[in-house]
Formats: C-alpha cells, sequence, structure tokens
C-alpha cells in the first residue's frame, strides 16, 4: 500500500487534486496573513479574506515551520493567539524596577488566548493540539524567568538575560513526531 503523503507534500498534493484549494506558500501565513511572500505575489492569497479562508487548511504546516515559542502571525491574526508575555518579558528584563506584575498579566493574558482558542475553535485546535502544548510550556518558562528576574537582588545589568527560547521549530520536536503526526 503505498504511504499517504503528509506535511507540505500533502497540502501541495491536494491542492493539485481539488482545484478549490489555492497553493499559498506557507510563509505567507508566517509572516502575514497570508496576501504577501519573499517573492512577490505567487502562490499567495487575493486578499486577507481569502486568506483567512484557506488559513485552517494550511494552520498545521505554517505551525510546523514556526520557532518554538514563537507565533505564525497569521495564527495572531486570525485565531487570536499572542506572544505578549514573552515580549513584555523581553522589553523590560533590564528595567532598574523590572515590572514583573505587568508580564505575568500579559503570560496570562496568552494562556486565556490559547483556551478561547481552544473553545471557539475545537477542530483548528485540534489540529495543533501538540504544538500548542509546546506554546503553552514557552509561557511556563516566560513566567518563571520573569519571577527569577523579579525575585534577584542583583544590579539590572547583572541578571542575565531571559532564556525562554529552547530552540528548533514545532515541526522538529520529538514530541510532535509520535505514531499518527505528520512530518513536516
Amino acid at each position: 500500500m503505498p504511504r499517504k503523503p503528509q506535511g507540505l507534500r500533502a497540502v501541495r498534493e491536494s491542492a493539485r487534486r481539488d482545484v478549490k484549494i489555492p497553493v499559498i506558500a506557507p510563509i505567507a501565513y508566517r509572516i502575514g496573513d497570508g496576501t504577501h511572500g519573499f517573492a512577490g505575489d505567487r502562490h499567495v492569497a487575493r486578499d486577507r479574506d481569502e486568506g483567512r479562508r484557506w488559513w485552517p487548511h494550511y494552520r498545521r504546516v505554517v505551525w510546523a515551520l514556526t520557532g518554538i515559542g514563537q507565533l505564525p502571525h497569521a495564527a495572531e491574526l486570525f485565531d487570536g493567539l499572542s506572544t505578549a508575555g514573552a515580549d513584555r518579558l523581553r522589553e523590560t528584563w533590564q528595567w532598574q524596577r523590572f515590572d514583573l506584575p505587568s508580564v505575568l498579566d500579559a503570560v496570562a493574558t496568552d494562556r486565556q488566548a490559547v483556551r478561547l482558542f481552544r473553545a471557539g475553535d475545537p477542530q483548528g485546535a485540534e489540529t495543533i493540539d501538540d504544538f500548542l502544548a509546546l506554546f503553552l510550556d514557552g509561557l511556563d518558562s516566560v513566567e518563571t524567568e520573569a519571577r527569577r528576574i523579579g525575585a534577584s537582588t542583583a544590579p539590572y545589568f547583572n541578571r542575565g538575560a531571559p532564556q525562554i527560547h529552547r530552540g528548533g521549530r514545532y515541526g522538529g520536536h520529538p514530541v510532535t513526531h509520535a505514531p499518527g503526526i505528520a512530518r513536516v
């Protein structure tokens, strides 16, 4: 029995079989709403509405290509997810008076956004549940580092940068390569 194509190859083959599914380069969703890429207007959505329409079809592939702890831009735009906690920590960790409550509030907002996404689009969330688990682990790291910096009595220039990204891509993590999980 021939092996069923997975990942980006499956997206491309299904797009060829079904003329209704446009071929949109994953980078177009990684960096935006699907309407532009690095190489001009080839393999992009015609407009934001078309980008939104086809995002669920490309969601898993685009997430797989995204660095752990980051989000595809389309996930922020169309799914309501955010990295406000990590952003706030990176902005403020060297302030003389580190604002721990604002970082923790932003992390709580990020977690709430994941809960709302799971409740509002259970089918979409299920397609990337393993990636969302890694994203939530990343939020735990952000909170841990924020608390470490907040508890530090060292001068602000000696606290040490927050260690919040472990590197790699969602699609390259061993957890996401379990049996039944498509590889990209």
